[in-house]
C-alpha cells in the first residue's frame, strides 16, 4: 500500500531483477526435474491436438508482455535516457522474458503433461507431485517475494489512470489517491481469494485488455503519429498491429468461452 500510494516509483530495476531471479530458479529447478527422470507423466505427453483450449494461450502469453501503461516510469529509470536507449531496453526485456517464459512452458507440460490444464500453477503442481522438498519451498518464497516487489506496480498505474479521469494536468490531492490506491488493493485482494485458477482470470483479461495495452493501443498511436510525419513503415506496422490484437481478442476471448462452456 505504500508503494502503490507514492506520487512516482523510481525503483523499477530492483522490481526486474527480484523477477527475472525467481523465474530463472523456476526454469532451473524445472529442468532438473525434467533431466532427473524421477516422475511419471500421467496422461502421455499429446502432439499435435488442436482445440478451442489451443488459441486460449495467446491471451495468457500477452500478460507476460503487457508493461505498456509502465513505459514513462522505466524512460524515467533509465540513467541515460533517449529512444536509442528505450528501443534498446524493450527489445533485450521483450527477448529474456519470452525466452524466459517459453522455456518454463515447454519444460513445465513435458515433465507434468496434461495435469497443467487441471491445474495452471505449476508451483502447485510441484508442490503436490515432487514432495515436500526444499527447492520446491525455496521456489514458493521466491514467488512470494516476486509478487510483494510486482504486485505495487499495477496498482500504481492503475491508480494514476483513475486520477488522471478526475485531475487532468495536476496531481491528485493526497486524501484521494490513498482512498484510490486502497480501494484498488482491497477489491483486487477480495477478487483473488475467489478465484480457484489464475488462468480463468488471466484468459479473459489477457483477451480484452491485453490485447488493446499490447497491440490495439500503441497500433492507434503509431497510425496517429503516421498521420503528422508519415512513414510506409509506420503506416504498415500500425495496420499489422491492429489485425494481430483484433484477432488474438477476438479469438481468444471466444475460445475462453467456449472452453468454459465446455468445462
Amino acid at each position: 500500500y505504500p508503494l502503490a500510494s507514492m506520487k512516482k516509483i523510481d525503483f523499477l530495476h530492483w522490481t526486474s531483477y527480484v523477477t527475472i531471479i525467481a523465474v530463472i530458479y523456476i526454469l532451473i529447478m524445472t529442468i532438473v526435474y525434467f533431466a532427473s527422470g524421477s516422475f511419471s507423466p500421467q496422461p502421455p505427453i499429446a502432439f499435435n491436438t488442436p482445440s478451442a483450449k489451443s488459441m486460449t494461450t495467446l491471451p495468457l502469453f500477452q500478460n507476460a508482455f503487457c508493461c505498456h501503461y509502465q513505459i514513462a516510469n522505466v524512460y524515467r529509470d533509465l540513467k541515460q535516457k533517449g529512444e536509442t536507449k528505450m528501443r534498446k531496453v524493450t527489445a533485450v526485456t521483450s527477448g529474456i522474458v519470452f525466452t524466459l517464459y517459453a522455456l518454463v512452458a515447454l519444460f513445465g507440460y513435458f515433465t507434468f503433461t496434461q495435469q497443467l490444464e487441471l491445474n495452471s500453477n505449476l508451483l502447485d503442481v510441484f508442490n503436490k507431485l515432487a514432495g515436500d522438498v526444499s527447492f520446491v519451498k525455496a521456489s514458493n518464497y521466491l514467488m512470494l517475494a516476486c509478487m510483494i516487489a510486482h504486485y505495487p506496480l499495477p496498482c500504481f498505474g492503475l491508480r494514476r489512470t483513475v486520477e488522471s479521469l478526475f485531475w487532468k494536468d495536476v496531481d491528485a490531492p493526497t486524501f484521494w489517491r490513498y482512498v484510490i490506491c486502497l480501494i484498488i488493493i482491497v477489491s483486487t485482494g477480495i477478487i483473488g481469494s475467489f478465484v480457484d485458477n489464475i488462468s480463468d482470470v488471466l484468459g479473459y483479461t489477457g483477451s480484452l485488455a491485453a490485447s488493446c495495452v499490447v497491440f490495439i493501443f500503441p497500433s492507434i498511436f503509431s497510425f496517429m503519429v503516421w498521420k503528422k510525419h508519415g512513414g510506409k513503415v509506420r503506416l504498415a506496422g500500425s495496420i499489422v498491429g491492429a489485425t494481430v490484437g483484433l484477432f488474438v481478442m477476438i479469438t481468444g476471448l471466444s475460445c475462453n468461452i467456449i472452453s468454459g462452456a465446455i468445462d
